[in-house]
């Protein structure tokens, strides 16, 4: 309600979409759909969706993960939400905004969804609690590079007045993947093995880091189209 009447619209009147909103511009999967069709931006998405689609999966079992496997306590479950919390802020503070621009938003994705993937590996292996804790803040650091890549990414492969409709878009695709990644962990927490989301997301993150890989570093001028160019 505040952003609805107080917040000001930031698009200048001329370069607003005036067409009014039809019955299927509410459906979610046609507006991924027509997203997707911009170039290069269907690999930025489907990327987007394996990391979310991971990510959300294991941190839904990552609670359940330790106090199996260690005996953990509450405050100690506790302790590993503080600390990732901790290190996203850190991470979104000092790091992001120094090794972003050094890196360059595409790179700094797939060393984000590659670290993650080793990440995930070792923390299946790790037999301590408190070494398990302090590797999962390395799994906060990588996925704190990842959020503003993969925006960026987006952001750069779509006109002005279609920035709205794309973060509807990736909004949606992460809200798909936050129903479909913990369905899909708990299914094989409980019916392969102990932990298995976290060698199985592994290979989910790489497949994503490869993926992200074959996108165009930045799309140039010449190879916009007319519609994106004038945006």
């Amino acid at each position: 309600m505040l952003g609805f009447f107080l917040l000001p619209e930031s698009l200048p009147q001329e370069r607003r979409d005036h067409t009014p909103v039809r019955l299927r511009d509410l459906n979610p999967i046609i507006s991924i759909y027509q997203i997707g069709r911009k170039p290069g931006l269907w690999l930025v998405l489907l990327a987007q969706a394996l990391f979310s689609f991971s990510f959300n999966g294991i941190n839904s079992t990552s609670a359940l993960f330790i106090i199996q496997k260690f005996f953990a306590h509450t405050w100690q479950v506790s302790l590993m939400m503080m600390l990732a919390g901790l290190s996203i802020a850190l991470t979104n503070t000092f790091l992001v905004p120094r090794w972003m621009p050094r890196f360059g938003e595409r790179l700094s994705g797939v060393g984000g969804l590659l670290g993650l993937a080793v990440v995930a590996a070792a923390l299946y292996f790790i037999p301590v609690l408190w070494i398990f804790l302090l590797i999962n803040m390395l799994s906060s650091v990588m996925n704190s590079f990842i959020f503003p890549a993969l925006t960026t990414l987006s952001i750069e492969r779509v006109s002005a007045h279609e920035v709205g409709q794309l973060l509807g878009v990736t909004s949606a695709v992460g809200s798909l993947m936050n129903i479909f990644g913990p369905l899909w962990a708990g299914f094989i927490y409980d019916e392969v093995m102990m932990g298995s989301p976290y060698w199985m997301g592994a290979v989910i993150y790489i497949v994503g880091a490869l993926i992200l890989f074959r996108t165009a570093p930045r799309l140039r001028h010449s190879d916009l189209t007319p519609d994106v160019a004038s945006g």
